[in-house]
């Protein structure tokens, strides 16, 4: 009895170290739907002040739509300017007016056209993507992430979220057994 007492006592602390450690990790994997495949936490906070604009590739009209439809549910609203200084599937939200290409698609290729790269610290958010719908994508994950409370402006914790679909098609399934 005492052997399987210790057994427990040992796999309960290191289960509990191993649950530690993904802390980060797990306290956004839970509040997200679809989980990303990758997750890292920065230092700092983006606010959304009166400042704030948002640019987008004159290259690529058609993410005007993804964008208002951002603002639309996220009930933000901030002037929208397409920028020849971005890249055709890049989308930046700022409160600065230094805008460049930073983005590194090298992370994206291979992942097919809804993989999506969003970066957010306290000066900018910026989501780079494959194509049109992972921009749409990228937008989605950053709704769920702004928090927002009576005393303070809206505002994003600062992550570094890197994420595809792990497999080729959505799907859906409804059990009402």
């Amino acid at each position: 009895m005492k052997k399987y007492l210790t057994v427990f006592l040992i796999l309960f602390v290191i289960g509990g170290k191993i649950i530690a450690g993904e802390k980060a990790f797990n306290t956004y994997k839970r509040n997200l739907l679809p989980v990303p495949q990758k997750i890292e936490e920065g230092e700092g906070r983006f606010v959304f002040s009166p400042k704030v604009k948002v640019y987008y590739s004159a290259d690529n009209s058609g993410l005007s739509a993804y964008i208002d439809n951002f603002f639309e549910i996220s009930t933000l609203n901030f002037p929208i300017i397409k920028s020849n200084n971005l890249q055709k599937f890049e989308l930046l939200i700022s409160a600065g007016a230094n805008i460049e290409d930073n983005s590194k698609h090298s992370a994206l290729s291979g992942h097919g056209n809804e993989a999506y790269d969003l970066l957010i610290n306290k000066d900018e958010i910026r989501i780079s993507a494959n194509s049109s719908i992972g921009i749409f994508w990228g937008l989605m994950t950053l709704v769920q992430l702004i928090e927002n409370n009576a005393h303070e402006k809206a505002y994003v914790r600062a992550l570094h979220i890197l994420d595809w679909p792990r497999y080729r098609w959505r799907g859906y399934m409804l059990d009402t057994g």
